[in-house]
């Protein structure tokens, strides 16, 4: 069923935009002339231009205005530019660098205190949550933007966020806060005159009402979507509301409605060049005839759209149309026929199955082709040395946390055995005291994961590159990193110490959910600590992957419901012994 949705995009970010109107080859011949912050902008313009068809060549372009506007001190250019490139990787689905890229774009937007940038910055963000499936984490970060949008004044703004939010609950299966935020998105048109934005909320309340199934109700709601259209004459939208009813008496068995409703909007889509809806509209037309047995109309109509298909290299939809001749003649008891449409549909089937391999082989080579290009264009002299100096400070100052958590460690525990002859009241105490520090073990052994990662990356860095001072400070610096990892605990401490980091819960669950392995257990317990299941396989000593298929395996097992937040659930579960 067609949907009447907002769409998510990636926002691009531009305090002034140079240009964007222009081509390619006016851009790069104004780019040979231009200096200051206006080729910053022309960079950032270039690399917007490239991002889609060429993005190596886009991914050069954003790196090269981060470094313009390094060099000028311009922290709004570095904002875009970091933007830009967290939407290069986004487009890839490279999701881990788009979100880096994104949350670096945030921090400097918050210092420079740019409102309207920071909310679009955090609807790039909640996006790419939202790909990854992290709906409590997309959530947060629309609410956010929708706030400052509010505080903006910009009412269109608003009634877009609101309506981000409305179909982000619905996907996530909470339609009743879908619907209230619907209202709102409805409400703020009527008091301001956006009646596009009306219009928007009313399509979008019937199709949640599509997705529970609850057709009746989402027949109201289209029906004064396409009351105002009749009235303003929009023969266009007339027609997608023509078919969206269609459509919803077709799920409701009501084939003879189906075939008026889409009967009445297929010529004006047609009219209006809408191709692909057109096309969609016959489909629905030819299950409607098939249902109620009219098969000369179902061959009449899945012929029209197989030719057409074929005509304008539409396979996808050809495949269906073939699948549907296939079957009818299959039904009429005209083998011959069916045979040769069987053939075809299963070729179609065949070539689209091998076009999605390639688009996704095409997909991971462009993605491993930036991440080369991304180190390529990091190894420039300026960025190395950066980096050198953020590598070295945050060594240390992981360093010196880690060191003041063994330190609070020791002195936590020594301070429990000397309680041990306090009065039996304390005992309670105590006992919030042992979560609190088993934690904070838990705690440092992330932390020596981070360090030996950094211990690597700096292994990394070329020699050669580095004068002898610089030499003499990475070599001081592996040192100290030796130093200290020398001290720390090893794997199977660490796993040792999730059982007792809240015992009364491990035993509760291993009581009351036997079918639970001990690793499982173990997984249980970091979600009662509200870990993220990145810092669950740090800890445990697994991949996030296998974090992530230990997570499904328990919620298999304990019938937990998919909207409901896995760390959430544990947490609850902590309030019930």
């Amino acid at each position: 069923m067609q949907v009447y949705l907002f769409i998510f995009v990636f926002v691009f970010v531009f305090a002034c935009v140079v240009g964007y109107s222009q081509t390619i080859t006016e851009l790069e011949t104004r780019l040979k002339t231009a200096r200051d912050t206006t080729r910053v902008h022309i960079l950032d313009d270039l690399c917007v231009k490239h991002q889609y068809k060429y993005p190596l060549k886009a991914l050069e372009y954003g790196f090269a205005a981060l470094r313009e506007a390094r060099k000028l001190d311009y922290e709004k250019g570095v904002a875009f530019a970091y933007n830009d490139l967290g939407v290069v990787f986004g487009i890839q689905q490279d999701y881990d660098k788009a979100l880096t890229f994104f949350l670096k774009a945030l921090a400097i937007k918050r210092e420079l205190g740019d409102a309207r940038a920071i909310a679009q910055t955090l609807n790039n963000i909640a996006l790419v949550y939202k790909y990854l499936d992290d709906y409590v984490r997309a959530i947060v970060y629309m609410k956010e933007a929708l706030q400052l949008k509010h505080g903006l004044g910009d009412r269109a703004e608003v009634a877009f966020a609101l309506n981000s939010m409305a179909v982000t609950y619905a996907e996530y299966g909470r339609y009743d806060t879908a619907k209230m935020y619907f209202d709102k998105m409805r409400e703020l048109a009527v008091r301001h005159d956006l009646m596009d934005k009306w219009l928007e909320a009313i399509k979008n309340t019937g199709w949640l009402y599509v997705q529970q199934q609850l057709y009746d109700t989402a027949v109201f709601w289209y029906r004064q979507a396409l009351d105002y259209e009749i009235e303003q004459k929009d023969t266009c939208a007339m027609a997608r509301s023509f078919t969206h009813l269609g459509n919803i008496a077709l799920r409701q068995g009501k084939y003879e409605e189906a075939i008026a409703w889409i009967g009445k909007g297929q010529p004006i889509s047609w009219q209006c060049g809408a191709t692909n809806a057109w096309i969609k509209s016959l489909k629905s037309l030819v299950r409607a005839h098939f249902h109620l047995a009219d098969y000369d109309h179902v061959l009449q109509l899945a012929t029209t759209g197989e030719r057409l298909c074929d005509s304008l290299g539409m396979q996808a939809h050809r495949t269906y149309f073939q699948e549907q001749l296939y079957k009818t003649y299959d039904t009429l008891g005209l083998s011959g026929q069916a045979f040769d449409h069987y053939k075809i549909w299963k070729n179609l089937q065949e070539q689209l199955a091998s076009e999605a391999k390639q688009k996704q082989l095409a997909r991971t080579k462009v993605q491993f082709d930036l991440s080369q290009k991304e180190s390529e264009l990091i190894g420039n002299q300026q960025l190395l040395d950066r980096q050198h100096l953020i590598i070295m400070g945050l060594a240390v100052g992981i360093i010196t946390l880690s060191a003041g958590g063994y330190y609070l460690l020791a002195a936590s525990r020594s301070k429990q055995k000397r309680s041990q002859s306090r009065e039996k009241q304390l005992s309670q105490d105590l006992k919030s005291r042992s979560k609190s520090l088993t934690t904070c073990s838990l705690d440092n052994v992330k932390k020596t994961h981070l360090i030996s990662d950094i211990q690597s990356r700096i292994n990394q860095i070329p020699q050669d590159t580095l004068d002898h001072e610089g030499r003499r400070e990475v070599s001081r610096l592996k040192e100290q990193i030796r130093f200290h990892l020398s001290k720390a605990r090893n794997h199977q401490d660490a796993v040792a110490m999730v059982k007792t980091a809240d015992p009364d819960f491990y035993s509760y669950m291993a009581s009351a959910y036997p079918q639970l392995t001990a690793n499982e257990l173990k997984v249980c317990t970091l979600a009662r600590l509200n870990m993220n299941t990145k810092d669950m396989a740090d800890i445990l000593g697994i991949s996030p992957q296998g974090a992530k298929v230990a997570r499904y395996r328990i919620r298999k097992k304990l019938g937990m419901p998919t909207p409901q937040d896995f760390n959430t659930f544990f947490m609850q579960v902590a309030t019930q012994y």
